[in-house]
């Protein structure tokens, strides 16, 4: 009888020592279907389509940079409440070289300007002005920070995933003064926005008495 009981002991122990070996073995094969289907999802990624796409991406980012470096945008230069089209371009093109010479007047005029957006006399659409090449925009890039605009903003003429990018650094910004940081600002360098400390700026008012006349 003793025996008989060490018996069934012994098969329950082996039983459960299987039905253990099964579960873990059933783990594992789980483990390694999902560890396929993340290796078929990277390959699906970097797939030779995915790649032929990414680089044409890159290609074409990089031609619309190239064609945009000539330009800047100005913000919040008020619209000219004139009525014929080629009256408010003229304003608009003396209110940019107004803006440009009080920068520096070693600038040159920029070979074109227009408005971006349908016109609408209740609102105020930004200004892009293109110049013959990309050193006037660098120029006018480093030193206007040395001149008060007041409410007129100056940047590059970014593309839409320059402006993504940067509208995250801002978001970054944001959060480091929110937490407590100071004096902190958003600085180009190599082309690229970056978050550094703010060094204060010399005041050179444009005012009304500053502006040539065209």
């Amino acid at each position: 009888m003793q025996v008989t009981t060490e018996n069934l002991v012994q098969e329950q122990y082996s039983i459960k020592t299987k039905l253990s070996d099964l579960t873990n073995s059933s783990e594992n094969q789980d483990k390694k279907i999902i560890s396929l289907e993340s290796t078929i999802q990277q390959l699906q990624v970097t797939s030779p389509q995915q790649r032929t796409y990414d680089s044409e991406h890159i290609m074409s980012e990089i031609s619309e940079r190239k064609s945009r470096e000539n330009n800047i945008i100005l913000k919040g230069v008020p619209e000219p409440l004139l009525k014929y089209h080629r009256e408010r371009q003229d304003s608009d093109k003396c209110e940019v070289i107004n803006i440009v010479k009080m920068i520096s007047k070693d600038i040159p005029e920029p070979v074109n300007i227009y408005r971006l957006g349908k016109y609408d006399a209740k609102k105020c659409r930004p200004i892009k002005a293109i110049f013959q090449n990309h050193d006037p925009v660098k120029s006018i890039l480093r030193l206007k920070r040395n001149v008060q605009l007041n409410d007129i903003k100056i940047s590059s003429d970014l593309t839409p995933a320059q402006q993504a990018y940067f509208k995250n650094v801002k978001n970054q910004l944001d959060l480091r003064i929110n937490n407590g940081e100071q004096n902190l600002t958003i600085k180009y360098k190599n082309g690229v926005p970056k978050i550094v400390q703010k060094h204060p700026k010399k005041s050179n008012p444009l005012s009304p008495e500053a502006r040539q006349k065209c």
